[in-house]
């Protein structure tokens, strides 16, 4: 019998066989004359054709192979992992030396700047693996640096370069600003139930993320009216530098923090409260503090700026019209007010600052935005104010 090829699992609608002389003195004689190496074609019903050319049976195998390569699972290209890192500018404050060990000394008043950055290096990495700490000036060079071991030691300058223009000031605190990347979000670096939270708290270290280049970050005042807790940030920064049109080169950050005023000369007690404060670095610091003075009275600035026209800045450091007494009270009455304050969230409410035209008791007819309306909006017989600001949240449609 002729040497048939091995089936496949697929049925086929036909066979190829070739022949070979033994084929051809022993098969059926159905067979007979057929030469060496002739091929047989056996179709689904058993018949045999005859066919010298062996074009057809390259394509019968050619399709048989293409069916049995589509029955194949097709695989799925792995994707290419990323790693998304974050890069941070920080002030970095030390309100006690740190010791060998890493703990703070409360009896000590000698700092050693390589022995502080090195610890917190140590920590920095030990909760973000990745961490990388970079020349806070990039054109002053300097290798990045991974672990602690790598900080200078003895070498003042060189110290500088990656925790630029340290000094300790007048109060006892060690501070500088660092540059330096992770892979983990801020908040996440901050959370207060990590370890490393813990240690920073414990011995008195101070992480403060800045949004800008600054070589010392200045406290300039605080916004009297914005709450610190439900403001949004980026829609405040926006809008003040709109107000503001600060020349090239002079910018400024707004934070929620907890600050303190002096609420007497003579007993030298402070009052403390929470607010959006205004920091900026300390060579701008002139020019943006007149920029907030120009700002206006916020009765009027409240029509035409509906996040930041309410808010009145109030600077924490005397001068002729701003006194230690009225700076102190101001805080208090700031802080009287917003615990007053209760939240209502709105759903199904988009794009509060698109100007709509509202008819107005008497037929007036006048344009403003949702944002504005509601903020405008009196108690029945127009004696005062219900709302105090209206907010966009984390949330879309919801405000």
């Amino acid at each position: 019998m002729g040497i048939n090829q091995p089936r496949t699992s697929l049925n086929t609608d036909a066979v190829v066989t070739p022949h070979t002389a033994t084929t051809r003195r022993h098969g059926d004689s159905r067979l007979q004359g057929l030469e060496e190496h002739d091929i047989e074609i056996i179709e689904g019903d058993g018949e045999v054709s005859q066919n010298n050319d062996f074009s057809k049976a390259s394509s019968l195998l050619q399709r048989e192979e293409e069916m049995i390569l589509k029955m194949l699972p097709e695989k799925d290209q792995p994707a290419l992992s990323s790693i998304k890192t974050y890069t941070y500018i920080a002030e970095l404050h030390f309100y006690k030396p740190i010791s060998g060990k890493g703990t703070k000394l409360d009896n000590s008043k000698e700092f050693n700047a390589p022995t502080c950055l090195g610890h917190w290096i140590k920590k920095t990495r030990e909760n973000a693996p990745e961490f990388i700490l970079f020349s806070y000036r990039e054109e002053a060079g300097g290798n990045p640096i991974t672990h602690e071991d790598q900080i200078p030691q003895d070498d003042s300058d060189a110290i500088n370069l990656y925790f630029h223009n340290h000094r300790v000031e007048n109060n006892g605190i060690i501070k500088g600003m660092i540059r330096f990347s992770i892979t983990i979000p801020w908040m996440e670096l901050k959370d207060q139930r990590r370890p490393y939270f813990k240690w920073l708290s414990t011995n008195r270290v101070f992480l403060r993320h800045t949004s800008f280049d600054a070589d010392s970050l200045v406290l300039l005042g605080y916004l009297q009216g914005a709450h610190p807790d439900a403001s949004r940030l980026n829609d405040m920064t926006s809008e003040l530098k709109e107000r503001m049109q600060l020349p090239e080169g002079v910018d400024f950050q707004v934070t929620p923090r907890n600050l303190s005023v002096l609420d007497s000369q003579v007993t030298k007690t402070k009052f403390g409260f929470k607010a959006i404060a205004i920091e900026t670095d300390s060579k701008m610091a002139g020019a943006l503090r007149e920029a907030f003075f120009r700002l206006g009275d916020p009765k009027v600035a409240k029509h035409q700026w509906p996040v930041t026209g309410n808010c009145l800045f109030v600077p924490m450091y005397k001068t002729t019209s701003w006194t230690t007494e009225t700076i102190s009270a101001m805080a208090k009455i700031h802080s009287r007010n917003l615990n007053q304050l209760e939240q209502i969230f709105v759903d199904n409410v988009f794009d509060i600052d698109t100007k709509l035209t509202f008819k107005e008791p008497g037929g007036t007819e006048q344009a403003r935005s949702l944002r504005s309306a509601i903020q405008s909006s009196t108690s029945q017989d127009g004696a005062e104010n219900v709302v105090h600001l209206v907010h966009n949240t984390n949330r879309a449609g919801v405000i």
